[in-house]
Parts: structure tokens; C-alpha cells; sequence
């Protein structure tokens, strides 16, 4: 008898092993999948994200949205994750002119933050002030995401 009871616990316990590998590897793969399509969605709708970014930060800040009035947006995506959400972000370099009254007029790094939420990308103005995407991100505390090599963050 206390054999069998020893098997089974066992049993369970190789059981759970298991089920908590493979949950991970689907989360992994989930993650993965979800991280190709909201890629590809964010290539394709990137100019009215961006317009929705400026909507939301005439809505949040109007003074600030002055500044961004004559933003230079850079090519380049640095792509993270949240690391409590978990959420896909997608961080884009902006270059800003200086505010007035700063000093010598010379435009300031800035960068964009989108998210991926529930399949579709969300633009809240919310940004980094004085920070590259990579600064950005370990500032932030976020996970980079390996990007496909042609979107490199351009330094």
C-alpha cells in the first residue's frame, strides 16, 4: 500500500512537471505568433498610429503637443515586451526641437511608445523624454524583443 502511494504521488508530481513545460512552451509560442502579427499590423497602419499618438497627446497635454508639431519620426522600431503584461511595444525614435528657452537650438531624442493590446495597437501619447529606443527600454524596464535584422534601432 504505501508503495502505490508513493507511485502515484510520483505520478502526479511528473504530471504537473510536464503540464507546467508545455504551458510555457505554448506561452512561448503564443507570444511569438502574436508578436509576428502585431509586427506586420503595425508596419501597415504606422502613419495613423502615429496620428492617433499626436491625438492623444493634444489630448492629454496641448502645450506639449505644440512641440511634436514639427517631430521628425525615424524609421527604425525597437520592439519590447512589457514585463508585467507581458503586451508587445513597439518604441520609435523621435527627434524634437528644443523647448524654447533650453538652451541652444538643437533637437532632442525622444521616444514613442505604442502597445499591442488585444490585437490591435494602441497610441496614448505616451513617450520617454531624452532616450533611444535601447535607453528607453532599460529605462522603462522592459524585455527587447529580438527584431527581424532590417529593424534595428538606427543609432
Amino acid at each position: 500500500m504505501p508503495h502505490m502511494v508513493l507511485a502515484f504521488t510520483l505520478l502526479a508530481l511528473c504530471a504537473a512537471i510536464a503540464w507546467l513545460i508545455v504551458r510555457r512552451m505554448v506561452a512561448t509560442l503564443m507570444e511569438e505568433y502574436q508578436g509576428d502579427v502585431g509586427r506586420q499590423a503595425f508596419r501597415r497602419d504606422r502613419e495613423r498610429l502615429e496620428f492617433r499618438f499626436l491625438q492623444a497627446l493634444e489630448r492629454n497635454d496641448p502645450e506639449e503637443r505644440a512641440r511634436w508639431e514639427d517631430a521628425h519620426w525615424k524609421d527604425g522600431v525597437y520592439w519590447a515586451r512589457d514585463r508585467s503584461t507581458r503586451r508587445l511595444l513597439a518604441l520609435v525614435s523621435v527627434e524634437l526641437p528644443r523647448k524654447p528657452g533650453s538652451g541652444p537650438v538643437r533637437e532632442t531624442a525622444v521616444t514613442a511608445l505604442f502597445e499591442f493590446r488585444k490585437g490591435a495597437w494602441v497610441a496614448e501619447g505616451r513617450f520617454v523624454e531624452k532616450a533611444l529606443p535601447a535607453d528607453a527600454c532599460r529605462h522603462a524596464r522592459l524585455e527587447a524583443v529580438s527584431p527581424p535584422a532590417e529593424e534595428t534601432d538606427p543609432r
